[in-house]
């Protein structure tokens, strides 16, 4: 019975529409700590991975690359501590993007492990199909390998 850690990442920057950064809030608001503990788990909330501002729109096949990319790589190496401490990793969103991040931080030491995505609409797209260059839609290609090249290969702790 592994300790859950709880990590927020309240990033919009991957998707088209604003209200996606206020899920981990909302989702504490709930009372999620104390349901979790009545469960007999021992939680310890770690709060929020910082989200830069978005401000780089140059790119339009991904928008916001570089801010994305700066948090999936912090998410990444916050995940693999977690996962090293032998805790359950419990990350809150945000938008999809995040899920590169957290995949990339399991992954490490579990590249065989298994994901199991259920969405409304599993997007699977690259910045070269994507009709609107939202990262929101692009993690199960990039988890896949197929995409940006430094998505693919985030900095992987413990690899390097």
């Amino acid at each position: 019975m592994k300790n859950i850690t709880i990590l927020g990442v309240p990033m919009e920057l991957g998707a088209g529409r604003r209200g996606a950064d206020m899920g981990p809030a909302a989702i504490r608001h709930a009372d999620l700590v104390n349901r979790l503990e009545s469960m007999g788990k021992i939680v310890d909330d770690r709060g929020n991975i910082h989200v830069p501002v978005g401000m780089n729109t140059a790119n339009k096949n991904m928008r916001y690359r570089e801010e994305i990319l700066t948090v999936c790589q912090t998410l990444a190496a916050e995940v693999y501590q977690i996962y090293k401490e032998d805790n359950f990793p419990l990350i809150l969103g945000g938008d999809h993007s995040i899920a590169i991040g957290s995949i990339a931080g399991l992954a490490c030491d579990e590249p065989k492990m298994g994901v199991l995505w259920l969405d409304a609409h599993g997007d699977f797209n690259t910045p070269e199909s994507s009709p609107t260059g939202n990262v929101h839609g692009m993690p199960l290609a990039i988890n896949c390998g197929i995409g940006d090249e430094d998505f693919i290969h985030i900095q992987q702790p413990g690899k390097n």
